[in-house]
């Protein structure tokens, strides 16, 4: 017999179409504790360091905007 899997929560399920989409993900952003939100800024910011490094790299132009 195979098992059918649970229905996924709203919280969980893609959104369908863009209507509404950044408000529902600002609501998300908003229910995180801020050690997450501090916790995704530092990666955030880890990464575009690590895409300026390798476009320095590769001898691409580089945005030193901030």
């Amino acid at each position: 017999m195979s098992e059918q899997p649970a229905p996924l929560d709203s919280e969980h399920s893609w959104d369908q179409g863009f209507d509404g989409h950044e408000q529902a993900q600002q609501d998300r952003l908003a229910r995180l504790p801020f050690a997450a939100k501090l916790e995704w800024l530092e990666e955030a910011h880890r990464l575009v360091r690590n895409l300026q490094e390798s476009r320095r790299r590769a001898g691409l132009p580089v945005s030193d905007e901030k």
